[in-house]
């Protein structure tokens, strides 16, 4: 008798830990739609809660390379992050600059984001969420651009967060394709960009640290 017993233990451990993985599963989706909701409301209250710490270290990095990284630094960059030091030398008064770190930066991303800004409006579900506790990772298939990228979530304190480095590898491939079409450099095209959406004339003189 106790084999049938053995039997039925550990058949219900594996259901309920099958049962604990698809809970998880659903509570990352459920991040992701929250977190893409906040982005398009611009609640940075709502969105920050959800991002991973290390996105935060990462825009950090890039602060410090806006305060005094020269054009030849700058230029061996992706093309995300030249957009993000070109955006902070731009629109960030120094006296800002001096005190902004990586969440005030995206608290200041979420609140301004442009109107004419789509790089965060195509997006798609997420599926395929494999779990490697506290991480996990994602797909998220964009049609109209032909990609499929990868978003990475971490559990902490019983919250699933989501690190949207993603969208930067979406933009990076956005920018090379159209440098590619366009025949004009990579740098013309974040110059141009910038210009549009902040409307103020943005020249070469970007690419050096401010003085």
């Amino acid at each position: 008798m106790k084999y049938p017993r053995l039997l039925f233990v550990a058949v219900t451990a594996m259901l309920a830990l099958t049962g604990c993985k698809d809970d998880a599963k659903q509570e990352i989706a459920d991040t992701f739609e929250s977190f893409m909701s906040a982005i398009q409301r611009h609640d940075s209250a709502a969105a920050l809660p959800l991002i991973d710490d290390k996105y935060f270290e990462d825009l950090g990095y890039l602060i410090q390379a806006a305060k005094s990284a020269p054009r030849e630094k700058v230029f061996r960059m992706r093309p995300s992050e030249r957009r993000m030091i070109i955006l902070i030398r731009n629109r960030i008064a120094k006296e800002e600059l001096a005190t902004l770190d990586g969440r005030g930066l995206m608290k200041y991303l979420i609140e301004e984001r442009d109107p004419g800004d789509d790089d965060i409006e195509l997006w798609g579900d997420i599926k395929n969420i494999k779990l490697r506790p506290p991480r996990a990772t994602a797909e998220m298939e964009i049609e109209d651009l032909g990609l499929r990228l990868q978003l990475e979530f971490i559990e902490v304190d019983h919250v699933w967060k989501v690190n949207p480095a993603a969208f930067d590898e979406k933009f990076d491939k956005r920018v090379e394709r159209v440098s590619v079409k366009s025949g004009k450099r990579e740098d013309t095209l974040l110059q141009e960009r910038e210009t549009r959406l902040s409307g103020k004339p943005v020249n070469s003189g970007i690419w050096d640290p401010p003085k």
